[in-house]
């Protein structure tokens, strides 16, 4: 009887062994046959030059052995290896959020131009939502924040959660009646409530945030304004009411503008609403607002390397005539440089007003 022959490689100390064998415990040939004392094994060893030993199944018992005891060294070896791969730190909810993130970004869609106070958003402001590969992301969780009243001087925002559609878009167009702005809406992640919502400094660090302005012109270019804005000198005593914000006014198209009827110089310590009544009385709601306050010089114009440097601030508020209420309030600053005493301080008179009425612009 033949017996077939199957080729078995085996490593073990440096050495490569190969069983040619029908089977080396109790498995059958393809003829079904039990190995049998006829059999006949050969063993060849890769560092031999001698001819296959010549076994018979009478010592294949000691070759078994040797077997099993490689295999099993090698079995050790193994689980050794597998029980040295450290574990895996387990992330917190909150991390596995902030690295979910890494695979989103926004993208500015539109935004719609810019309005007169009282107007309305024609188009809303839209953002979408991608991946990685620049594929939209639905159900995706997104923070608008945007303006919807003024306190005075403070605009007040309000926060709302909106989910991307199908198309990876966000879109919102808020109410914004009554009041002008120069401001934005920003659109970022949204934190899920059952996270620490400590983590938003983490998420801002991420840079995700987009925006788009927004903007609200006053109506002063439609309604007008009395002025009573006192220019003040180096020795802190008013000299005359401010030339620059007037002539910036009229430069802006606001031609319905000029100085309010109460404005002495006994008129500048008054209370607001005393000066208010006063010229309410004179001229009722034909301007739209009363806009006082004073120029003043922080300190005396200074000599510097280059010429001569005038530092003023400026104390502004407005009134509604209206309704009497203060609607406005601000502090600007100025610095400008200049070859003489005359040419620093006309330049920083007429940059500080620039920057006065672009405020109230978006402010009344």
């Amino acid at each position: 009887m033949k017996s077939k022959k199957v080729t078995l490689f085996i490593v073990s100390a440096g050495t490569f062994f190969f069983f040619s064998c029908a089977s080396i415990s109790n498995v059958q040939t393809d003829e079904n046959q039990t190995l049998t004392q006829d059999s006949e094994v050969f063993l060849e060893s890769s560092d031999s030059t001698e001819n296959p030993s010549f076994l018979t199944a009478e010592n294949i018992t000691n070759d078994e052995q040797y077997l099993d005891s490689a295999i099993l060294e090698e079995d050790v070896t193994e689980t050794v290896a597998e029980e040295s791969i450290p574990e895996e730190p387990v992330l917190s909810p909150e991390e596995i959020f902030l690295d979910s993130l890494n695979d989103i970004s926004f993208e500015l869609v539109s935004s719609p131009a810019e309005i007169s106070k009282g107007k309305v958003f024609k188009e809303p402001f839209v953002v979408k939502v991608i991946n990685q590969l620049n594929e939209p992301v639905c159900d995706f969780p997104v923070l608008v924040k945007y303006p919807v009243k003024r306190e005075v001087s403070v605009l007040v925002f309000e926060e709302t959660v909106i989910k991307s559609g199908a198309d990876g878009l966000v879109s919102i167009l808020p109410e914004v009646k009554g009041f002008a702005a120069n401001t934005k809406v920003t659109f970022s992640p949204a934190i899920p409530e059952d996270l620490n919502q400590d983590i938003v400094e983490k998420v801002a660090a991420l840079e995700k945030e987009v925006s788009a302005p927004l903007k609200i012109k006053s109506d002063v270019v439609r309604k007008g304004a009395v002025l009573f804005i006192w220019d003040f000198n180096e020795l802190n005593k008013p000299t005359g009411n401010s030339y620059d914000i007037l002539s910036e006014f009229r430069s802006n198209g606001v031609y319905n503008v000029g100085n309010a009827p109460v404005n002495e110089t006994s008129d500048i310590g008054k209370n607001k609403t005393t000066l208010y009544k006063q010229n309410y009385e004179i001229i009722g709601t034909d301007f739209g607002y009363l806009i006082g306050g004073t120029i003043k010089f922080v300190q005396p114009v200074t000599k510097v390397d280059d010429g001569y440097e005038a530092q003023l601030i400026a104390d502004i508020y407005a009134i509604d005539m209206s309704s009497g209420k203060e609607i406005f309030a601000t502090t600007v600053e100025n610095t400008s440089v200049g070859a003489n005493w005359n040419k620093c301080v006309s330049a920083s008179k007429s940059e500080l007003a620039k920057k006065i009425v672009n405020e109230l612009f978006y402010g009344l």
